[in-house]
């Protein structure tokens, strides 16, 4: 058996190239989750309000004196923000999903190097005689008395009805599709209650309360689905990486118990024993290496049969199977 190290699994998975939509929706995320966004916005807040209500500056006209445009801007840059931050953490979930299988891969690489080293050891344990194995137990420790053994992750519970609806509003928000709609839900909105756009239709709303109450309360609801669902994400994601960090430790100590009986195994081996297993393992790398000889010749032999049918005194040659002629299997 082959005990190189694949070094190719050790590193890590290069980065994918970002779209130009992904690196607008982590700019826009990264910008609104900074102090420099918090103080900027109560900033404009604060200016807008004092030109409108304030009169302190006479050259600016008050355009908007019931603070309706304004209202009006936060609830369209909570809606639209959340898709955006939504959108960002989205891709760096699948990164991190695409990280956790690439540790699968490098946990199954340690598991095959383990499996070898115990393979090893059973052969050297094969040989010893009852008094030194008494001896190496008394010596050293095995990785099954330190602690739990970790299996396969659980499958996580299915999610019930309320979860499922969570998580789909999240997915909804989270896409460039809900961005554009709702972009052209809101221009649509506003132009027929500001604009004569469509002359025979009523403006249902034209101080824009209605649309403002809208928007308030579609980002307060998104905002209490998106971390319904993200905490249930979460409370996985915690999961996940408890067995992770169990199975690595699991093998960790079981790879340093084996390590230690090899140790002690060779420094009580008889010179005998010693030109017993490089007998073993002379014979075992013989085998292999013919057993690699014979594969590339079976394949050849098939591969030169002839594709035409035998004749019928063929067939009559051709001996009939063990299992046929001892009257078939039972």
């Amino acid at each position: 058996m082959d005990n190189s190290v694949d070094h190719a699994l050790l590193l890590p998975r290069p980065p994918e190239k970002l779209t130009l939509s992904e690196k607008f929706a982590d700019a826009v995320a990264g910008g609104m989750g900074s102090w420099a966004f918090v103080g900027g916005h109560a900033l404009a807040m604060a200016a807008w309000i004092a030109v409108n209500k304030t009169g302190i500056a006479p050259a600016i006209p008050q355009f908007d004196p019931n603070l309706i445009l304004l209202n009006l801007v936060l609830s369209t840059e909570a809606a639209l923000g959340a898709a955006f931050i939504l959108m960002s953490q989205g891709r760096k979930t699948d990164i991190a999903r695409k990280k956790r299988a690439h540790d699968l891969e490098v946990d199954i690489s340690s598991d095959r190097k383990i499996s070898a080293l115990d393979k090893q050891l059973d052969e050297l344990l094969s040989i010893l005689s009852p008094e030194q194995l008494k001896k190496i137990k008394e010596n050293t420790f095995d990785s099954e008395d330190e602690g739990p053994v970790y299996g396969p992750e659980e499958a996580p519970p299915k999610p019930s009805l309320r979860e499922r609806f969570s998580d789909a509003v999240t997915r909804g928000m989270g896409s460039w599709k809900f961005v554009i709609g709702h972009t052209l839900f809101q221009a649509a909105w506003i132009a027929l209650n500001c604009t004569n756009v469509i002359p025979w239709m009523p403006k249902f709303d034209p101080n824009l309360t209605l649309l403002n109450l809208f928007l308030s309360t579609e980002a307060a609801f998104a905002g209490a689905f998106i971390l319904m669902s993200q905490n249930r994400q979460g409370e996985q994601d915690d999961k996940t990486m408890d067995h992770d960090l169990g199975v690595d430790i699991n093998a960790g100590r079981k790879l340093q118990a084996m390590q230690q009986k090899m140790a002690a195994i060779m420094e009580i081996l008889t010179p005998d024993q010693l030109r017993a297993l490089a007998a073993a393992r002379e014979a075992a790398l013989a085998t292999a290496n013919a057993n690699k000889k014979e594969e590339p010749a079976a394949a050849t032999t098939t591969a030169a049969a002839p594709a035409t049918p035998p004749s019928n005194d063929d067939t009559k040659a051709v001996p009939k199977p063990k299992a046929a002629q001892a009257g078939g299997p039972k």
